[in-house]
């Protein structure tokens, strides 16, 4: 089936895992938005529209787990607080899913990612938040 394109919100401070992830979407036809931590991703979310945030979980300043608490509940984010966000980790552990689900993320996603997963999880978190509004 054939995705529509998208555009994407990278959260990510890793240099070569945030130019891996863009070049992957990028190939397949998605437009990224690459941002070094979840302050910038805040930012940059009250300046763009997104159709999915993937946001890391660990980042300096202000992490994964913050910056989607403040896009879910923090007034000032309002307009956005429906965004899909998926976490990214590279420290998958047992009951992380459920941790970062339950801290709104909309899906999960250890590293390192790959394509055809990443693709599949953008596809489902986006088709959900759409049949939310609908």
């Amino acid at each position: 089936m054939e995705m529509k394109k998208m555009r994407v919100l990278l959260a990510e401070d890793d240099e070569v895992n945030s130019i891996t992830v863009r070049k992957l979407l990028e190939h397949n036809g998605h437009v990224v938005d690459a941002v070094p931590d979840g302050a910038e991703a805040l930012k940059r979310l009250l300046e763009e529209e997104y159709d999915v945030v993937l946001m890391d979980i660990r980042m300096p300043r202000m992490d994964g787990i913050e910056a989607t608490r403040r896009i879910r509940y923090d007034e000032k984010y309002a307009a956005h607080s429906k965004v899909p966000i998926v976490a990214l980790t590279a420290h998958a552990m047992v009951g992380d899913r459920e941790k970062f689900l339950a801290e709104g993320m909309s899906g999960y996603l250890s590293k390192p990612v790959e394509l055809g997963e990443l693709l599949e999880v953008m596809r489902r978190v986006v088709a959900a938040a759409d049949q939310t509004e609908a």
